[in-house]
């Protein structure tokens, strides 16, 4: 069938095509992400998909944002050789008990990652 703009579809068939495909799309690329993280012998939680680098430049900075306003620290770690990590903690050691708050504050992506 010809898809240019202008050929003659039948009557409602793109409808009918964009209804079947409406929710078919996981927007949270779950397979995706559990494949890299499978490969990567992390987490499939530890793996970020997301629409381009644009968005995921974006979700790294809201949750590095999240973290701080949880009076976190994050750090980035190419002074110790690592340019591609960053090191999370509190402010103080008696204060560890607040990281996994804080990361549980962290809220999926929502939409195309």
């Amino acid at each position: 069938m010809d898809w240019a703009l202008g050929s003659s579809l039948p009557r409602g068939h793109l409808r009918t095509v964009a209804r079947s495909v409406h929710g078919a799309v996981d927007p949270h690329a779950t397979d995706l992400a559990a494949a890299i993280a499978a490969r990567h012998g992390v987490r499939s939680a530890q793996a970020v998909c997301g629409n381009g680098s644009t968005e995921l430049i974006r979700l790294a900075a809201q949750a590095r944002a999240a973290l701080i306003a949880q009076r976190c620290l994050v750090r980035d770690c190419s002074s110790f050789g690592l340019p591609r990590y960053a090191r999370v903690s509190p402010r103080h050691p008696a204060q560890n008990d607040r990281l996994p708050a804080a990361f549980g504050s962290l809220q999926p992506p929502k939409g195309g990652a």
